[in-house]
């Protein structure tokens, strides 16, 4: 049976959901209303179990948006010198990271919403690989749905991880109970401009065997 879907808007949504640093706006507020709706479309995300372990915070206050950004800036501050490093001694890629990387560092704190995604990991689930693969796979297809429903919305997001290193500054900051862990963090934001394109990829032969790896 032929499916009803629009399937050039769903592809485009998928191709061109990007993380945005440079190009997101911090002087355009963003309704937190419309952040709630994006994160009710994304609880219909699966989860291990049918579980839904994950807690999200939606930052508007300032004070606590810039506690935000001090802390994720010193937790990304040796990566940030570190790609700067490797891009000043001629690595392309590096310096494109770095350029991109850095704003965001500097602006976190600034940014209208910052969307914090915490999970009860449950005693079932260890820190073991199955453990992991478990907890994560049930916390960022979440995320993953969220930024989408953002993107269809007209708002950009970019999920950042740094803060995670430093998590009991952000759940005392956040006022989390203390058995929650992070798994991200996201600027939310209008974009500067609306046009955004497929990113650069992989051939798809370079990255899929079928049936055995060789």
């Amino acid at each position: 049976m032929a499916s009803s879907w629009d399937r050039a808007t769903v592809d485009a949504l998928l191709t061109t959901t990007r993380s945005v640093r440079r190009r997101l706006r911090l002087d355009l507020p963003v309704d937190p209303a419309l952040v709630r709706e994006c994160i009710e479309l994304a609880l219909q995300a699966p989860s291990a179990g049918g579980r839904q372990i994950w807690r999200w915070v939606i930052v508007q206050d300032e004070v606590v948006r810039e506690e935000l950004g001090r802390i994720y800036h010193e937790a990304n501050a040796d990566y940030v010198a570190d790609l700067r490093r490797r891009g000043e001694a001629g690595d392309a890629a590096a310096l494109r990271s770095w350029r991109s990387a850095s704003i965001l560092t500097e602006q976190m704190g600034q940014v209208p919403i910052i969307v914090v995604l915490a999970f009860e990991r449950h005693e079932w689930w260890g820190h073991d690989p199955y453990g992991e693969a478990s907890t994560y796979g049930s916390v960022y297809p979440a995320a993953w749905s969220f930024q989408l429903a953002c993107r269809s919305r007209g708002l950009v997001t970019c999920s950042v991880t740094a803060h995670v290193q430093r998590g009991d500054e952000v759940t005392a900051a956040l006022g989390l109970p203390s058995h929650f862990e992070h798994a991200c963090m996201f600027a939310v934001g209008h974009p500067d401009g609306e046009k955004f394109q497929p990113a650069r990829r992989s051939p798809l032969d370079e990255v899929v065997a079928l049936d055995r790896w060789s």
